[in-house]
């Protein structure tokens, strides 16, 4: 008999997951189970300190008490991406230290938190910068409170193409961190906190001159609500949370690991979204008369 090889798709996955209803998707996306716990106000207390020590010495590093030490672009880079290199390390096992609400709502879109979280970790992350806010301007001496770190638009460029320079320099962070949160892969050694925080080092030194460099609208909006300087603040809102959630949406739906059709099918209208069995597919080469059966998984 002439052997003739065949390739065919084999589902190991539940069929639970493909369960699609607008009431189910609509209970999942407003779940209380994840913060009904004592450990959700650990969560938030992380998530408000994180925040106000971004702001404090991020923003601080643009503040200079002496004019022969101004800081400069490279100065104010390396103290941005280790201060957000040394949250992550000190609170990500506590909440993830997004600080972040561009982060967060990304995080909800892909289904990793309920709205109801998110909506409570955006709220915690605005009040905590804006306390690291006041806490630096009560820091420093009133004449050199210069703008406190606040981002502007360049005078130079429009305020959409501001908003392009946000959507970028946001879609690379976020981007880089869902490729550092992503436990499927395994060719990354090194510190997820380092890893981050060398990509708000890289961002800055070009997105600064035309914007300010935010990323993060909570990081943008406490030095605003303490000076009082709301020029084109939608600007830094607008752009960060397009370029957050495209990056989130193409590297789940096509660059994460385990990125397929039936998981983006899932992510939409599945009742239950459990992304741990989102990989279960394999790509089995058999013969016609079954002698012999060699699976790849790629």
């Amino acid at each position: 008999m002439e052997k003739r090889e065949v390739q065919t798709v084999i589902n190991t996955g539940a069929d639970d997951n493909d369960k699609c209803s607008c009431s189910g998707r609509i209970r999942s996306l407003f779940s209380t189970e994840d913060i009904n716990r004592c450990k959700f106000f650990q969560e938030l207390a992380a998530e408000f300190l994180g925040s106000a020590l971004l702001v404090i010495f991020g923003c601080g590093s643009a503040v200079t008490l002496e004019p022969n030490l101004a800081p400069t672009v490279p100065s104010i880079a390396i103290a941005f991406g280790l201060t957000v290199a040394t949250i992550i390390w000190s609170l990500g096992h506590v909440s993830g230290a997004q600080i972040n609400p561009c982060v967060t709502l990304t995080l909800c879109l892909t289904r990793k938190m309920t709205l109801i979280k998110c909506a409570l970790y955006c709220v915690i992350q605005c009040v905590g910068a804006i306390a690291g806010a006041y806490i630096l301007y009560g820091l420093t001496p009133e004449d050199r409170r210069g703008m406190l770190g606040i981002t502007l638009v360049s005078p130079r460029i429009s305020l959409w193409q501001g908003v392009g320079v946000e959507i970028l320099a946001t879609f690379m962070l976020v981007l880089a961190i869902y490729a550092t949160i992503d436990s499927r892969i395994t060719d990354h050694p090194g510190s997820k906190a380092l890893s981050i925080g060398f990509v708000v080092t890289m961002d800055i030194p070009w997105a600064i001159q035309y914007t300010g460099a935010s990323m993060n609208p909570a990081r943008s909006l406490g030095p605003v609500v303490v000076m009082g300087v709301w020029d084109h603040h939608w600007v830094f809102w607008l752009g960060p949370i397009l370029g957050a959630l495209a990056a989130g949406f193409l590297y789940e739906t096509v660059f994460a690991v385990n990125a397929s059709v039936r998981k983006t099918r899932t992510w939409v209208c599945g009742d239950i979204f459990d992304e741990d069995r989102m990989g279960a597919y394999e790509l089995r080469t058999i013969t016609v008369d079954n002698k012999y059966d060699v699976e790849s998984k790629p």
